[in-house]
């Protein structure tokens, strides 16, 4: 499958939204819903903090050729 929005070998099928996403695509999307969250809960103060953000796929994701097996994808996001 080639990624919905560049057409770029997809890794990853998200059910809930009907894309198909390349790698690149997916790490914007998922930073971009984490910051959201973060500021909508206001789990940090700005300032600088940095959280580290990990999110683990299970055993029916498959990882990218570039990364590790385990199916899991991480992000940092800094406050600001």
């Amino acid at each position: 499958m080639k990624c919905s929005k560049c057409r770029r070998d997809a890794i990853l099928f998200q059910r809930y939204s009907g894309l198909h996403l390349c790698e690149q695509h997916f790490n914007r999307d998922f930073e971009a819903k984490a910051k959201r969250a973060i500021r909508e809960h206001r789990w940090i103060e700005s300032g600088g903090d940095t959280v580290a953000v990990a999110l683990s796929g299970g055993a029916r994701i498959r990882a990218p050729s570039s990364s590790s097996s385990t199916g899991s994808s991480a992000s940092a996001v800094t406050s600001g």
